[in-house]
């Protein structure tokens, strides 16, 4: 996919982690790959078998993702990457990676009817609190639940 982007040097590490437990927390600094190369390198493991769902902030940013995403893949958005917002959505039967909006995630049965608004604002502000190694490497830690 997108070659030589910093998020390639945790690449395995953060496959690692998740063939071990179904958790990781991945933290890199912007334009590190996080968006674009985490979700298309996931789809080849074998213990990934359903869809991935990646969150976006807003509707620009869920399809600007996906489309690049397609164009590295070389695709058609639709078709194995997608997206969904609330006035728009390209998806197929083919579809293994949907960019969605968090209002989007919420309104979904993937969203857990345990998780409220507050304890997902929790979890964002703690993940972008966790401290930066000095290189701003991309680094991937295995979290429990």
């Amino acid at each position: 996919m997108a070659g030589g982007l910093p998020i390639h040097i945790v690449l395995d590490d953060l496959r690692a982690a998740l063939c071990a437990g179904s958790n990781a927390v991945l933290v890199a600094p912007p334009g590190a790959g996080k968006t674009t190369a985490v979700a298309p390198a996931l789809l080849a493991e074998p213990w990934c078998t359903g869809e991935i769902l990646l969150l976006s902030p807003r509707r620009l940013a869920a399809r600007a993702a996906a489309e690049r995403m397609a164009q590295l893949a070389g695709e058609r958005v639709g078709e194995t990457i997608g997206y969904a917002t609330r006035l728009d959505s390209k998806r197929s039967a083919r579809t293994r990676i949907t960019v969605l909006t968090e209002g989007i995630f919420r309104s979904s049965p993937a969203f857990p009817p345990s998780c409220s608004t507050r304890s997902t604002n929790e979890a964002s502000t703690a993940i972008s609190a966790l401290p930066w190694r000095s290189t701003r490497r991309p680094r991937c830690a295995r979290t429990f639940a």
